[in-house]
């Protein structure tokens, strides 16, 4: 079978295109086994599937059809993936993905994007330059053969072509040339409507905009769509929620009022009395998941159609809240150690119930016709004090010392605790989700966070890392961004900004022209030099995971009943910030300029001066968009201060 049906090709950046009605990758790669540039072309939902399985996949071929080959009659040239550059850009408000690449006789620029987000289409405009005085012919087709084209180009002349790429009903790719030449002025319009975001940093603004992008290809129209990527399953415990909330910050509200549906419709097949204990956290995460839908959108009519299930839901976590929450002793249904059974597994349990269910109380379905919720409102009240009492006193009896001078064998200790695997990510996704919860700013939300750093490899000198043991887990091809980037939550709100850009340097440190994390690295890499693994940076949870990051996070954008609350943390690189954001029926444009040091806070709204107190402000929705620009004391040193003149892209 062909090498390019590898999933951790080395070297390779892929790019991530779609639009819901078409799943796409542009893949470039220097390595000498692999096409080394190529379309892949899939049926939305469906990325999970093994590469071999992906539509226009050929085992003889791999996907080197896709290749463009250019003939001048003595030599024949194709794009050399080691010196090719590749890049997103902007073309005319439309994400797209550009490769160039020239021989001695012709120039080529190749552009790879979807023309709107309404049909199963990709389109590949190809821009022909004779660099020469000389006039030359040439012949351009694809690997297959099946678009092919003889021209005469006169010297320093230039010659567009574009191909598209369509699926057919039936799931056929159909392709040939086609006449489009510009994007109308409405599907220009339907892409400048999700978030757009420009930041004194590039790599930020680079970041999220790819992430955004790629997290709408990712998934189907219809919200359906695996949350796995090639071989992992980070859907496992609130993954598909935290989808959610990447599409909701992203403005693919259709689409997360599908997702929301079919989630809340599959989880209450799975509330079931002998359900499995990670069932409680999947069943947690969609409830704060709708609230959070209802806040960004104000879609009350889908909520009320959700309402059976909603109340289910949050029926099903209380009253598994009544039994003890930290029972001692383990058991494991099978060989799944998601369903392991111990008293650090019931803590982070506990603050995740407690959360939902006062998300729960809220949601506006719950005022028409909730008998339970005062029920549910004292079940959280419940958690949350014997949590305030107990959390700490258990998870420090168990605590895994990390500080040992021996390191290695710190690191191994945690490796081969025997309830380690089973709380890692339970532990995690719970400090991160009780963000605004009992924990933030205490002694026990330290001590919690200096512990899940020691057992995610979060205290590297190169930043994060998210594995429990570089040298124990041998198959390992590097680190993980999704346990990296929750970790950032849960240090931006326990005012550990450090932390945050420690992480966010690690991330970005590839030098991946895609604009995330797709470059794999050898196995088993020594501690400080830990890259991040190809499977699970194409993982969309990743995506939706950064794109909450910034705004919930760092920009401090937090939608109420009836408008915003904006309280942004400024970190390093995000001085001069321009955010345009969805939400409800109005588009919130947030400018954030850095300040003197010995200034004020100040804010204005619709070019209006407003009294602000302690950097936070609430914007009332009253119009179809609101400007809300914000002048913050830059309190660094003047060696961190950096120069300001504009917005990076």
């Amino acid at each position: 079978m062909h090498k390019d049906a590898r999933q951790r090709i080395p070297d390779t950046s892929y790019f991530v295109l779609g639009n819901g009605h078409i799943h796409a990758v542009v893949q470039v790669s220097a390595d000498e086994e692999a096409s080394p540039t190529a379309l892949l072309l899939n049926l939305p939902g469906q990325a999970a599937r093994p590469k071999e399985e992906w539509l226009n996949f050929d085992p003889e071929q791999g996907f080197s059809a896709t290749q463009l080959v250019i003939s001048t009659g003595e030599s024949e040239l194709r794009a050399d993936g080691r010196t090719c550059t590749r890049r997103w850009v902007q073309n005319e408000g439309i994400p797209t993905v550009e490769i160039s690449w020239s021989g001695p006789l012709i120039s080529v620029r190749e552009r790879f994007f979807c023309p709107d987000r309404g049909k199963p289409q990709i389109l590949r405009e190809l821009r022909l330059t004779n660099p020469n005085k000389k006039r030359v012919t040439i012949e351009m087709s694809t690997g297959d053969g099946l678009v092919h084209e003889r021209m005469r180009l006169d010297g320093y002349a230039r010659k567009r072509l574009t191909i598209r790429y369509r699926l057919a009903d039936d799931g056929a790719i159909e392709m040939g040339l086609t006449s489009w030449s510009s994007p109308l002025i409405a599907d220009v319009r339907t892409w400048d409507s999700l978030l757009q975001c420009y930041c004194f940093d590039d790599r930020f603004a680079r970041a999220i905009t790819a992430a955004r992008t790629q997290l709408g290809a990712q998934l189907s129209a219809d919200g359906a769509g695996d949350a796995r990527l090639w071989s992992r399953e980070p859907e496992r415990n609130g993954g598909s929620a935290a989808l959610l909330r990447g599409l909701l910050v992203s403005g693919y509200h259709g689409t997360a009022r599908s997702l929301l549906k079919s989630g809340l419709e599959t989880l209450a097949h799975q509330l079931e009395p002998a359900s499995a204990p990670a069932v409680r956290l999947e069943a947690a995460a969609w409830l704060s998941a709708a609230r959070a839908y209802a806040l960004w959108t104000g879609d009350l009519a889908t909520l009320e159609d959700c309402r059976p299930q909603l109340h289910q839901a949050a029926d099903y976590l209380a009253r598994g809240a009544a039994e003890p929450l930290f029972k001692s002793g383990a058991h494991a249904a099978g060989d799944n150690y998601w369903c392991a059974d111990t008293a650090e597994h019931r803590a982070a349990t506990a603050l995740l119930t407690a959360a939902a269910l006062r998300d729960a109380t809220e949601l506006p379905a719950t005022e028409h016709g909730a008998p339970n919720a005062e029920a549910w409102r004292q079940t959280a009240h419940d958690i949350e004090a014997q949590c305030r009492e107990q959390l700490l006193e258990v998870l420090t009896a168990e605590e895994i010392d990390s500080t040992s001078a021996d390191e290695a064998s710190a690191r191994n200790q945690a490796a081969e605790h025997p309830r380690a695997d089973a709380v890692r990510w339970n532990l995690l996704f719970a400090a991160a989700a009780a963000q605004n919860g009992e924990l933030n700013n205490s002694t026990a939300g330290r001590r919690i966070f200096s512990q899940l750093q020691s057992l995610w490899n979060q205290t590297s000198s190169g930043g994060g890392y998210g594995r429990c043991d570089a040298a124990f887990e041998t198959e390992a091809g590097g680190g993980r961004p999704l346990c990296s980037l929750w970790m950032a939550q849960a240090a931006m709100e326990l005012g550990q900004t450090t932390e945050v850009q420690r992480t966010l340097e690690w991330l970005l440190a590839t030098e991946s022209a895609a604009g995330t994390w797709f470059e794999t690295y050898p196995p088993a890499p020594r501690r400080g030099q830990e890259h991040i693994e190809s499977s699970d940076a194409l993982d969309p949870v990743a995506w939706a995971a950064l794109l909450h990051l910034f705004i919930h996070h760092v920009f401090g954008i937090r939608p109420s009943e009836s408008g915003v609350r904006i309280k942004p943390r400024p970190i390093s690189g995000c001085e001069e910030v321009r955010v345009s954001i969805p939400i409800r029926n109005c588009v919130l444009v947030l400018i954030i300029h850095a300040a003197a040091a010995d200034s004020e806070f100040q804010a204005r709204v619709d070019e209006q001066r407003v009294e602000a107190s302690n950097g936070e402000l609430t914007v009332e929705f009253t119009a179809a968009e609101h400007v809300v620009e914000l002048f913050i004391p830059d309190t660094r040193s003047t060696d961190e201060l950096t120069d300001r003149s504009g917005f990076g892209i």
